[in-house]
C-alpha cells in the first residue's frame, strides 16, 4: 500500500512537471493573457517602424513578435503573437518596417508601459486573427461541435 502511494505521488509529480514544461506563458489562463480587456479594445492604423521577432516579454514566456506602430497619436508598441504562432499561422503576413497596417487589440499596461495586445491585424489584402473578442488566443480555443 505504501509503495502504491509513493508510486502514485511520483507519477503525479512527473505529470505536473511535463505540464509545466509544455506551457509557454501564452496559454489563455496565463498571467499575461489575463491582461487582455475587451473594454479597452481599439483599432489603430499606421506604419510599422520596427519589428522584433524574438522579443522576451516575461521570464518563462516563449518569444514574441513585437512591433512598434507609428500612429497619428505617436508610436505604439504592439504585442502581435508568440513567434512560433506568427511564423506558421500566417507566414505571408510577415511584418516589415514601412508596412501600412491596421491592428485591433486591447490597450493595456504591461510592465508599466502601454501596449496593444493584438487580436486582429490587416496588411493590404491579408488578415490575421489572433484572439477572439474575449481575448482567448486562437491557439487555445477549444474546438466544439465535431
Amino acid at each position: 500500500m505504501k509503495v502504491t502511494r509513493i508510486a502514485t505521488a511520483l507519477i503525479v509529480s512527473m505529470l505536473m512537471g511535463v505540464t509545466a514544461l509544455a506551457s509557454d506563458g501564452w496559454e489563455k489562463d496565463s498571467r499575461y493573457n489575463q491582461l487582455f480587456n475587451p473594454a479597452t479594445v481599439k483599432t489603430l492604423t499606421g506604419r510599422i517602424l520596427s519589428v522584433d521577432r524574438q522579443a522576451h516579454l516575461q521570464a518563462g514566456m516563449a518569444p514574441a513578435v513585437v512591433a512598434v506602430l507609428e500612429t497619428e497619436q505617436g508610436p505604439v508598441t504592439v504585442h502581435v503573437a508568440p513567434s512560433w504562432f506568427a511564423k506558421y499561422y500566417r507566414p505571408q503576413w510577415n511584418l516589415q518596417p514601412g508596412d501600412e497596417v491596421e491592428v485591433t487589440g486591447s490597450l493595456v499596461e504591461f510592465e508599466g508601459q502601454p501596449v496593444l495586445m493584438a487580436s486582429r491585424g490587416r496588411k493590404g489584402d491579408l488578415s490575421m486573427v489572433i484572439r477572439d473578442q474575449a481575448g482567448t488566443p486562437v491557439w487555445d480555443i477549444e474546438a466544439t461541435g465535431f
